[in-house]
């Protein structure tokens, strides 16, 4: 990478890790601001559920329109999007608990989404070539991970300790979000498309191209299988904090506990399983490990009956993410690069489009068994579905390696 490059990834990294670790200030609180609101779990999994519609409708859009606007440019999108969210929970209790104010703000955090999770795999991909991207892949999300890592232990402090409210620990999650635009915005300037952009690039040409991308080899089976997967993690996703402040009786400070255990584990683990996958050539076998984590994070979550499992659980939950998110990112962009470098976005926009519609329904089944028959039943169900999941991923195949054609400016 030349080093001009070096210095806009740099820059980059940068504001994401300020930004996340300001919207991670919530992270602890935000559970017991929902019990609060006093609301049951089938209606928080309808809010999850407007929330996810939106950010759906976007997916495809946000995918063929941020190769045209630019990558950097979108990422600032994306920032301001999270910062407005945490402004909008602090509107929301300030007025006393405004059911409405809290959806929008649920709505706007997620869609953000697309633009966020598109914008790092299509920068990394443009940097790296495909024998190196699982790494600095994992790399990048250990950073995170690391930024991360401190933003729930000091809003757990703040609210358990200091006494601050909703209000305070919100805006102050929404102002520390919005400080790192300013670092960013250097970079608007940046043509990190390339010199040499075509027509191809254009957001009418990325969207004619989707029905010939859904159709390229390996994809579709590939994102079926993604999907069913998306579907069953989003059985519970909304609700084991939720699990844990009101069943299990967690604090504040023990959320942050957890979440810091869990980041300490895909801290250490992102890169390193990014450089075995990159080194021996394989994705699949990770994600597979993956599902057999997740299954042993699901059994220690229906199992717990105080703080002391849920430590593990989370050490596995940890492994989950490791094993899973960069890797799996680098599978599916590689899928996309056979076509064409320039439609790797419009390849994760599909990818994230169809698991996010899988989620959809996910949220209010979840919620609705959890309210039925109780969180452990719903656990036990999925524990028995992430098993079946790890048999649906042994029948895919590695993508075949394409020419790198990654810029250095």
């Amino acid at each position: 990478m030349a080093k001009k490059g070096f210095k806009v990834l740099a820059i980059y990294i940068a504001a994401v890790l300020v930004s996340r670790a300001g919207a991670a200030l919530m992270t602890p609180v935000l559970p017991y601001y929902v019990v609060n609101l006093n609301i049951d779990m089938t209606t928080y999994g309808l809010v999850a559920t407007i929330a996810r519609i939106l950010s759906i409708l976007i997916r495809i859009p946000a995918a063929a329109l941020i190769p045209v606007i630019g990558y950097l440019k979108s990422e600032g999108i994306a920032i301001a999007l999270l910062g407005a969210s945490r402004g909008l929970y602090a509107v929301s209790a300030a007025l006393g608990g405004s059911l409405l104010i809290f959806t929008v703000g649920y709505a706007v955090s997620f869609l953000q989404f697309p633009f966020a999770r598109i914008t790092r795999a299509s920068i990394v991909s443009k940097f790296t070539p495909s024998e190196r991207r699982s790494t600095v892949l994992g790399l990048v999300s250990s950073l995170v991970t690391l930024a991360m890592t401190a933003g729930p232990l000091v809003g757990g402090y703040l609210y358990q300790e200091m006494g601050l409210s909703f209000v305070e620990i919100f805006s102050l999650s929404s102002i520390l979000v919005l400080l790192s635009l300013p670092i960013l915005f250097p970079l608007f300037v940046v043509n990190e498309l390339g010199e040499d952009r075509k027509g191809e690039d254009s957001f009418s040409e990325q969207l004619r191209r989707l029905p010939q991308l859904i159709r390229a080899p390996g994809l579709g089976r590939a994102l079926a299988i993604l999907s069913v997967d998306a579907f069953i993690w989003g059985l519970t996703h909304d609700y084991v904090s939720i699990y844990l402040a009101k069943y299990i009786g967690a604090k504040p400070i023990e959320l942050a506990y957890v979440n810091t255990v869990l980041n300490v584990i895909t801290l250490l683990g992102f890169t390193l399983t990014g450089y075995v996958s990159d080194k021996i050539s394989r994705r699949i076998p990770f994600m597979m490990l993956s599902e057999a984590a997740g299954a042993a994070y699901f059994f220690l979550l229906a199992s717990a009956e105080d703080m002391l499992l849920i430590y593990v659980a989370y050490a596995f939950m940890g492994l989950v993410i490791c094993f899973w998110g960069p890797i799996t990112t680098a599978y599916i962009s590689e899928i996309g690069e056979n076509m064409s470098p320039s439609i790797v976005p419009l390849t994760i926009g599909a990818w994230s489009f169809i698991t996010s519609l899988a989620r959809l329904t996910a949220g209010l089944i979840g919620g609705y068994i959890f309210d039925v028959f109780g969180p452990r039943r719903l656990f036990h169900l999925v524990l028995a579905m992430v098993i079946g999941e790890i048999f649906l991923l042994a029948t895919l195949s590695e993508p075949r390696k394409a020419k790198d054609k990654f810029q250095t400016f």
